[in-house]
């Protein structure tokens, strides 16, 4: 058994980690904000948080992670490794100095935080994506001449420096775009690439309300349901031909993730990511017809940016959408994951594939909580 301390245990990567590191008996002190860090805790993982486990209350964006002084007296050289997950995975350029503000400040006080304790093994969640426009990205790859795409990839490249020029034992784990679990699809937060797909889900039900009041008016601009209920939209969506989209489910990642945080340091960077990803059309096809979204034109729109009837609307609203996740559907890098192979050797067991059947799980999950996002009333 391992004392571990966790930064981000409430969040997506937390969530599903937090269970597979309990699985393997391990102690852990859970750093969450707030005044109550206990009530929010179990809140969120009460099933699998026990008598013996701690939670401390902190903040990564605050000296030393806001730990007590105390607490660090009386745990300083008892806790074996530091998991760090917190951070922002916001992309919006507006927001750049908070994404700043936790991800790479937040990262020079975690690793305060690890000094003041005695330095246990650290190990650091980036993202796979610090490759920006790279063609093919490996573990030992670094700071090159990559251009990073949002302000989030620029700040985990950021993170990346100071981790390796700490003095202690650290560990990069790069991971891909984090899906739901693989059996049935539970997913705790609606980023990444149901962010992506959110918008196509607001238009259906935005559309298919409208349907109903005045159907000839959509009719007339080329907009109708069929007999089955599917959405015929002849609107644009921009990807690329080619270029793959790396998806991995949350429950491999954690238990894979679980069984690298205890193997011993061989490397010092490991991808998290698929190593048979499907081409990034085929994933935006399949999963709009999964959705009920037919009749998309793949490349650029033909409506015009001033044209002002109801297609060239909503063409434009969905352009808004879908802007920020741009690079990750028209470039989409491969990884390799040689040193993820090498360090657990016969235990590593590959995600399942991303099929018609894996797409469907993630997607029935997401609607029937609709995004993550309130109901509404009827009026």
């Amino acid at each position: 058994m391992a004392t571990i301390l966790l930064t981000g245990a409430t969040g997506t990567v937390g969530q599903a980690l937090v269970p597979s590191l309990k699985k393997r008996g391990h102690r852990l002190i859970c750093l969450v904000r707030g005044t109550n860090p206990k009530q929010r805790i179990q809140a969120e993982l009460g099933d699998y948080i026990t008598d013996d486990d701690h939670c401390w209350n902190g903040d990564v964006t605050e000296q030393c992670g806001g730990v007590d002084s105390s607490l660090i007296r009386e745990w300083r050289g008892k806790i074996d490794h530091l998991v760090h997950l917190a951070g922002s995975i916001k992309f919006d350029e507006r927001l750049a100095d908070d994404t700043q503000r936790m991800n790479v400040e937040g990262i020079q006080n975690v690793l305060a935080l690890a000094d003041e304790l005695g330095s246990p093994m650290f190990h650091h969640m980036s993202t796979a994506y610090v490759a920006g426009d790279k063609k093919v990205f490996s573990e030992c790859d670094m700071d090159g001449d990559q251009r990073n795409f949002n302000a989030y990839e620029r700040s985990k490249l950021e993170a990346e420096k100071i981790v390796r020029a700490w003095h202690g034992q650290p560990r990069i784990y790069r991971m891909s775009i984090m899906v739901g679990a693989s059996k049935t699809g539970e997913v705790s937060a609606f980023n990444g690439y149901y962010g992506f797909f959110t918008s196509f889900w607001r238009l259906l039900c935005d559309l298919r309300s409208k349907w109903h009041q005045d159907a000839d008016r959509l009719r007339a601009q080329g907009i109708m349901f069929t007999s089955e209920g599917q959405l015929v939209l002849p609107l644009a969506v921009r990807c690329s031909v080619t270029s793959r989209l790396n998806l991995i489910p949350a429950d491999w990642l954690a238990e894979t993730m679980a069984e690298l945080i205890m193997v011993d340091p061989r490397h010092l960077v490991y991808h998290l990511v698929h190593p048979n990803p499907p081409r990034v059309q085929w994933v935006i096809e399949q999963s709009l017809k999964h959705m009920g979204i037919t009749g998309l034109i793949y490349g650029e729109s033909s409506i015009g940016p001033a044209e002002r009837d109801l297609l060239g609307h909503l063409q434009r609203a969905l352009d808004k959408g879908l802007e920020q996740f741009l690079p990750y559907v028209t470039h989409g890098p491969a990884f390799t994951f040689n040193h993820v192979r090498n360090a657990l050797g016969d235990r590593y067991v590959p995600p399942v594939p991303v099929d018609d059947s894996f797409l469907a799980t993630m997607l029935d999950y997401a609607m029937s909580v609709n995004f993550g996002r309130p109901v509404p009333t009827p009026a």
